[in-house]
This record gives C-alpha cells, sequence and structure tokens, in this order.
C-alpha cells in the first residue's frame, strides 16, 4: 500500500524520548538467545540513558538459561516463580498497586536447577 514500515520504528519512535516522561522500564535478556542478539538490549539502554527524563530503568535481568534446546523466551518456563514475581513487582510499582506478589495464596512454582530438563 506504499507505507515505509520501517519509517517510524521502535528505535526511533523511543529515541525521541516522546513515548514517556518518567515511563518505568523492565528490561532482560538471555545470553544465550540465539534469535535476539545481545546488543539489542545494549542499543535499547543507550536510548534510555539519552533521555533520563523520559525512561526510568528500574529493573534489569540478563541471565544465561536455556530450556530443553530452546533459549529464546524461556525465562517463564526455566524460572517461573522468579519471573512472577519479577513482574508482579515491577507491575505493581507501574500502576501504584497494593502488592499480593507473595501472597500465600498464589500457588507455589517451581524454578528449573541448571541442567534441569523439561519433557
Amino acid at each position: 500500500a506504499g507505507v515505509n514500515m520501517l519509517e517510524n520504528g521502535p528505535e526511533a519512535a523511543l529515541d525521541s524520548g516522546a513515548l514517556g516522561r518518567g515511563r518505568l522500564i523492565s528490561i532482560e535478556h538471555n545470553a544465550e538467545d540465539s534469535t535476539v542478539p545481545g546488543d539489542q538490549m545494549d542499543k535499547l539502554l543507550l536510548i534510555f540513558g539519552k533521555h533520563p527524563e523520559a525512561y526510568d530503568v528500574v529493573e534489569m535481568l540478563y541471565e544465561s538459561m536455556h530450556c530443553g534446546s530452546s533459549n529464546h523466551a524461556v525465562a517463564h518456563i526455566a524460572m517461573p516463580e522468579q519471573y512472577r514475581s519479577r513482574l508482579c513487582r515491577f507491575w505493581n510499582r507501574v500502576f501504584n498497586g497494593t502488592s499480593l506478589c507473595e501472597s500465600a495464596a498464589l500457588p507455589s512454582l517451581v524454578d528449573l536447577q541448571p541442567g534441569s530438563q523439561v519433557i
């Protein structure tokens, strides 16, 4: 349809600083990820660092993990308890909510130990 899909890509939009004013950011990357290169996290951090009035990186996770032969988007599988807790704390902070993150009402999830396999 004649529209340049890359004209206003995420990098340009984020780098303008216009998307945020004190926007809280949580970012994570898996060092073993063969789908998304590690320098993508570095590029985002550089952009956020150029606009401290717009973005506040409040949480970073740089892990090395895999689940079987998968190494992309596996944190929720490999460490579900930690993943849920991080998400809960972050979104409670974003929305100024009251935290139920450590509630005994939540089901217990088991994080995989290094070398474990998911069948």
